[in-house]
């Protein structure tokens, strides 16, 4: 079975939600970051090459405003924390997708599991990305993923 996997990101080069983010690293917790991007990943299964390309702009992302990716480019000076909701936790974002797909397709074996990937970009040490990911892991319903 072939797992699709898809990034979405604002189109903007820096959304309200992670510039507050990286506002907060910089300011609270003193990590040095020259940029921070948030994407949402998605990893779905049970879907057709043609099904997944129709539902890249109809269900996993708005065109307009933001801009899907089946890879990310990153650079040495950029660090991905990938945060996903535990096994056994609901998803409301997997959910509705996995809705979405089923009127999309016709059909109802699709899998869709998310997380978020936060890319912090900077001279950042191993002490400096530690504490961003203890930050970014408050979440009991969360877990760190590849």
């Amino acid at each position: 079975m072939h797992i699709f996997r898809l990034f979405v990101a604002p189109r903007t080069t820096t959304s309200q939600e992670s510039e507050q983010l990286r506002m907060t690293f910089e300011q609270d917790l003193q990590i040095p970051l020259t940029k921070l991007t948030i994407y949402e990943r998605y990893d779905i299964s049970g879907i057709t090459e043609s099904e997944f390309e129709r539902a890249k702009t109809l269900i996993f992302s708005e065109p307009p405003i933001e801009t899907t990716y089946t890879t990310l480019n990153l650079s040495s000076l950029d660090h991905p924390i990938a945060i996903a909701p535990m096994l056994g936790q609901y998803d409301q974002r997997a959910d509705a997708a996995e809705q979405c797909l089923s009127i999309l397709t016709g059909h109802d074996h699709s899998t869709v599991r998310t997380a978020r990937i936060y890319v912090l970009r900077g001279p950042l040490t191993k002490t400096h990305i530690g504490i961003a990911r203890q930050y970014l892991l408050q979440s009991i319903d969360a877990c760190e993923s590849s």
